[in-house]
């Protein structure tokens, strides 16, 4: 895949309180890429967001955007890149919705046939539509936010950069928009990048995980690499008996690994390295469900940004 945007070696402090916000930063981003840009409170994630989005510049190291240092193009790179803070708002809030996507269409120039049209196909996706005779100052803070995303997508942006999209969001709201993300990143390969704390976010949306801590990139891979790299040692297994007998027996035999029984439930906690000696003592028992569950990744995460 082609590199649609570099980062490299960027760093930035912030005088009034010292802090050293980035600390040499470098990291590509491809075209149809989906990445989290993760890490603690005060990592830097916002920064990057900022400076990536030219609301701030860096104080050394470079941002380029096909090649080009994307402050020397500020114009143009605008009209191809897509921002969106969670906490923060692009419409006028006190004309009509539709008015007001309007209003941010003719900004970017675009035709007002080709707004309404857009306008109709995301808020019908977004389910949005019955709000557009109304007032942003009038919605709950889900209907701000997935209007935001609308005046996002307006002008076809090669790259999205998402803060915090979905602060206040309920869950069927939050899957319309994954479901809007992924089709755009799909059909017409926009890149995407979005930082976030909630958990579903990651797992719907990342291919990649960009891991920073204390302005640093502590990590960069594939996202089945992070859950590898900081997933929890142990899994939760559940044998699920219908006989007693072979319940009995397994609880005699499995006594190191049993976490919790629940009537004639075994649960387990095994290690990684001990599963296939327990896989092997399973094949003697008979007349029972095994159910191993999938490493939490709200544990996964809280690891990763201790490490």
């Amino acid at each position: 895949m082609t590199v649609l945007m570099e980062f490299i070696k960027v760093s930035k402090k912030y005088r009034k309180s010292d802090t050293l916000a980035l600390d040499g930063v470098s990291f590509e981003l491809k075209e149809k890429e989906r990445i989290a840009y993760l890490g603690p409170n005060g990592s830097g994630k916002t920064t990057t967001c900022k400076i990536m989005s030219t609301v701030l510049y860096p104080d050394s190291g470079k941002v380029l955007f096909h090649r080009q240092n994307i402050f020397k193009m500020r114009k143009e790179y605008l009209k191809k890149i897509g921002v969106m803070f969670g906490n923060k708002t692009k419409l006028m809030e006190n004309i009509k919705l539709q008015d007001a996507f309007l209003l941010l269409g003719h900004i970017y120039g675009l035709p007002e046939k080709d707004i309404k049209k857009k306008v109709f196909y995301y808020a019908e996706r977004l389910n949005v539509g019955h709000l557009l005779d109304k007032r942003l100052r009038e919605f709950s803070l889900g209907e701000r936010t997935k209007s935001e995303l609308i005046g996002t997508l307006l002008h076809d942006p090669e790259m999205l950069i998402l803060d915090e999209p979905t602060i206040g969001v309920d869950i069927i709201s939050r899957y319309e928009m994954y479901e809007l993300l992924k089709d755009i990143n799909k059909t017409r390969g926009t890149s995407i990048l979005i930082t976030s704390h909630n958990v579903e976010d990651i797992k719907e949306l990342a291919e990649r995980v960009i891991l920073i801590n204390k302005g640093k990139v502590v990590f960069d891979g594939g996202f089945p690499e992070f859950k590898r790299r900081f997933g929890v040692e142990e899994k939760d297994v559940v044998l699920r008996f219908r006989n007693y007998t072979e319940f009995e027996k397994a609880k005699q035999e499995l006594s190191g690994f049993v976490k919790r029984i629940e009537g004639v439930n075994l649960h387990l906690a095994i290690r990684d390295e001990e599963m296939p000696r327990v896989l092997n003592k399973l094949v003697s028992f008979q007349d029972y469900e095994i159910l191993i569950k999938e490493k939490d990744l709200s544990e996964i995460l809280r690891r990763s940004f201790s490490a």
